[in-house]
Order: structure tokens, then C-alpha cells, then sequence
């Protein structure tokens, strides 16, 4: 999976980079990511783009439960989520009714 990801941002490299970043090469802007601040550099401009057409979905049906409980297994969820911005967990949650005592549940991405 992460590999098509990769192959998106390869592919907004080429579009988008000029002739003398070509010749410097893909690897080449993530490590001239600080030399250009206040502006977008090439590499950030890559990884919207692949950010955009990138997305995918797993199922962790008891990370709710485990989110409120403070179990450990949500931290390592929450770690994946912010290490790979493009993942998105669906799972199911429980929340109160406010008119009733009873609670509901609801899916949540």
C-alpha cells in the first residue's frame, strides 16, 4: 500500500519539478525540505498531491472502547495515525443519548 503511495509522490515530482530539480534528482528535495521556508517547498507540494489522491481505510472495531479505557493498544493506533497522515480507522463508538439513559451505537471514520 504504502508503495502506491510512494509512486504518487514520484509521480508529482515529475510533474511539477523544473528541469534542475530533475537533474538533482527525487531524493534529492527531501533533503532540501528546510532550505525553503515561508513558502511550499517541492517535496511538500508532492506529498499533498499524493495526499489528495491517497487514502486508505482499516477497521479497529474496539478502538473506541479501548480509547476511553486509556488502554495502550489506542496509543499504538493513534501513533500509526499521525506516522501515516492517509490512514483513517473506522470503528465503532458508543455515545450517550441525550434524552435517554440508554447509549447508541455509532460508526465513526
Amino acid at each position: 500500500m504504502m508503495y502506491y503511495r510512494k509512486a504518487l509522490e514520484l509521480q508529482a515530482f515529475l510533474d511539477i519539478a523544473k528541469d534542475d530539480d530533475l537533474m538533482e534528482g527525487y531524493k534529492a528535495i527531501e533533503l532540501n525540505e528546510d532550505q525553503m521556508k515561508g513558502e511550499w517547498s517541492l517535496w511538500a507540494q508532492c506529498q499533498a498531491v499524493a495526499d489528495m489522491k491517497f487514502r486508505y481505510v482499516v477497521s479497529c472495531q474496539q478502538y473506541g472502547i479501548k480509547k476511553r479505557s486509556g488502554d495502550a493498544r489506542a496509543q499504538n493506533v493513534l501513533r500509526l495515525m499521525t506516522e501515516y497522515p492517509s490512514l483513517r480507522v473506522a470503528y465503532i463508538d458508543e455515545v450517550e443519548e441525550p434524552n435517554k439513559d440508554a447509549t447508541k451505537r455509532v460508526p465513526v471514520l
